[in-house]
């Protein structure tokens, strides 16, 4: 059964939301997309709902980046140990197994969900003959991020055994269909942060492009970087700011200073409250190569900011209508990228205008119509697995 929650195609049947017992799993809380999507869920089904919620991560809890509701049950397993060789990978991950089993076991969920490929084969092993419902859920695009040929073997395998793939985007449906014996394939996106709901939406007119996200390279900040580059020969006032950690930071850096930028970009690293930066600034980049459902252009928006981001794939063009709420250019193209930030920087009533209607994406992605379709998906989760009992039986 393939649907979108987006579009409304799926409906499950209306008075069957029970109080449930929800597990939820990934490698870590430290800073990243997916890890403030699922502590948010997390914190969301314990402050407004009756339901009783853990998080598990492979990592220990000492990490965290992301606080939890004191209603939610952490339990870090503390088991991301590096492997010395295949054989020591294999131990460690059916260590992370039967822990991860075993503390399930104590839990007694009603339901799994597990974010990103690594942890949702793992917790889809854990499971294996259990009688809880697994949800598992990509966070980014699996097409232009492909994990080695033995992970790839073993989600094929596992993921016909989930009771409900889901994915960001609605071009990644018919990918998630192809594993045999799927149930379910849902496109549930990303919510925005309440916080930026209530953020105020004045400029300060520091005449500053920022960007946000891992500095790797994914994100695309190297090509930023040489488009940022060549507008500063026609905007000399103007500088960058890119928020975010990540291993990529000395290259970036050694590039920055390659291209004479070295006083005009600025790498603060990670921060709290990023929704400061973003109302201080006066144009958001999103330079990615790949995206899963961007956290960041999203939060960009919901700040009043215009926008420009490169249309890969999957992410960008779910959230922007082109021209109207934001602008989209071609991926890995650093001569589109310079144009249009170049056009955007030297027009303010253009920028005003996109920053203007930017924040209508509250209507569309805040937390609570996300959360709603998260419970309408553990809702026919939960239906289907009672139905196949009572066939069962």
């Amino acid at each position: 059964m393939n649907g979108s929650l987006l579009d409304g195609s799926f409906q499950p049947p209306k008075g069957c939301r029970l109080r449930m017992r929800i597990a939820l799993t990934i490698c870590s809380l430290e800073a990243g997309g997916a890890e403030r999507v699922l502590s948010g869920m997390a914190n969301y089904w314990a402050d407004t709902n009756n339901h009783s919620v853990a998080v598990i991560t492979l990592s220990g809890a000492k990490s965290d980046w992301y606080p939890l509701h004191p209603k939610v049950e952490r339990r870090g397993l503390d088991l991301l140990a590096q492997a010395g060789g295949i054989s020591d990978a294999l131990t460690n991950n059916l260590r992370r197994v039967w822990h991860l089993r075993r503390y399930l076991k104590q839990f007694r969920p009603d339901v799994v969900i597990s974010f990103i490929e690594k942890t949702n084969i793992l917790t889809l092993l854990a499971c294996a003959g259990q009688k809880v419902p697994v949800i598992v859920s990509e966070r980014a695009d699996p097409r232009e991020k492909p994990i080695d040929p033995v992970w790839h073997r073993l989600r094929t395998w596992t993921y016909a055994h989930a009771d409900a793939i889901v994915v960001q985007s609605s071009s990644l449906q018919e990918w998630a269909s192809k594993f045999a014996g799927a149930k379910v394939v849902h496109v549930v996106p990303n919510p925005i942060r309440p916080l930026m709901a209530n953020t105020a939406l004045s400029r300060s007119r520091n005449r500053t492009v920022i960007a946000m996200g891992r500095l790797t390279r994914q994100k695309g900040f190297d090509l930023l970087l040489a488009a940022f580059a060549q507008c500063r020969k026609r905007y000399p006032e103007w500088r960058l700011m890119i928020l975010g950690e990540g291993e990529e930071r000395h290259e970036l850096e050694a590039l920055s200073t390659r291209l004479g930028l070295q006083e005009y970009v600025r790498f603060p690293g990670l921060v709290k409250t990023p929704e400061d930066e973003l109302c201080r600034a006066d144009l958001f980049v999103l330079s990615s190569r790949w995206e899963g459902f961007p956290n960041a252009l999203l939060e960009a928006m919901a700040c009043g900011l215009p926008v420009v981001a490169t249309n890969c794939l999957t992410g960008p063009a779910d959230i922007i209508s082109d021209g109207k709420d934001g602008v989209l250019v071609a991926p890995n193209d650093v001569g589109a990228l310079a144009m249009a930030m170049s056009r955007l920087m030297g027009e303010e009533a253009v920028r005003q205008e996109l920053g203007r209607r930017a924040p209508e994406v509250l209507n569309r992605f805040n937390q609570q119509a996300v959360m709603v379709m998260w419970e309408q998906l553990l809702d026919g989760v939960q239906l289907g697995r009672s139905n196949q009992t009572r066939i069962r039986a």
